[in-house]
């Protein structure tokens, strides 16, 4: 039994290694959402088997020139018969970016040591936004000097903050292939973005920029002045035409004179 177990365990090994990609699209989701809501530019999660033989992500080493690799260890993503941008790899799980110059339609494969998975068709959205999230319930925000906006270390009626999302569409001098942009651009669609708290539109003068983050793959944010009459803890949603972020996330906030309280009660 003893001299039959090294081949066994060969044979398995084997057998596992050979294995194709397995996945559907059920588990193809938005990297900020987790919802199947997909726009060009969009960061992208796909959720299976046997996706990739290690455990990578993405290092400083492996971008050159403001481009991501289409390669980690063995995987590689086909988005349109072209290879798209790769983030993280490993046996359950994908990160990947749309490529920004898609139009409606996004048919995704991924192949792993040569194995192919099936072809899913994903629709696209000119806009899907998505807010990235900080905490559970919690929108990720951030203060003027970068700390992040948490129940500990609030925003403040009229303070600038800085909100982070995806699937906010295409953008002004859009970059192409795998490069991701170097400088600030405006989203396209400007005109018809609102950002609401509990369900109040902010005013779009207080919005000073919408656009990617410089130096990020996928990501866009949106900077602005918070109203100066605010309750506590107002869900924060984004709007672009008729696209919609996902609900109930908040973004903390106490008037400065509760803050105060808050500490002086600890």
């Amino acid at each position: 039994m003893s001299r039959l177990w090294p081949a066994l365990v060969v044979v398995l090994c084997a057998t596992a290694r050979g294995a194709a990609p397995s996945y559907s699209a059920a588990g193809i989701v938005s990297s900020a959402s987790g919802l199947p809501a997909f726009a060009p530019n969009s960061l992208v999660t796909i959720y299976g088997t046997a996706l990739a033989d290690a455990a990578r992500a993405v290092t400083d080493g492996d971008l050159a020139y403001y481009s991501l690799p289409t390669v980690l260890v063995t995987t590689r993503v086909y988005v349109n018969s072209v290879e798209a941008p790769l983030l993280y790899v490993s046996e359950g799980q994908v990160n990947f970016l749309l490529p920004a110059g898609l139009l409606t339609k996004a048919l995704v494969r991924v192949v792993r040591n040569g194995q192919s998975g099936p072809e899913v068709a994903l629709d696209l959205a000119a806009a899907a936004p998505a807010l990235f999230v900080s905490a559970p319930g919690l929108a990720f925000a951030t203060h003027q000097l970068g700390a992040v906006v948490t129940p500990d270390k609030p925003a403040a009626p009229g303070e600038f903050v800085v909100i982070y999302t995806a699937g906010l569409g295409k953008y002004v001098n859009q970059t192409t292939g795998n490069e991701f942009p170097r400088g600030a651009a405006e989203i396209v669609d400007r005109t018809s973005l609102r950002v609401t708290l509990n369900g109040v539109a902010v005013d779009p003068a207080r919005i000073l920029y919408a656009g990617v983050t410089p130096g990020c793959a996928g990501v866009y944010q949106i900077n602005l002045y918070l109203p100066e009459n605010l309750p506590d803890d107002p869900e924060l949603r984004l709007f672009v035409g008729d696209a919609v972020s996902q609900a109930e996330l908040k973004l903390p906030l106490r008037p400065p004179a509760a803050q105060l309280y808050a500490a002086a009660g600890r």
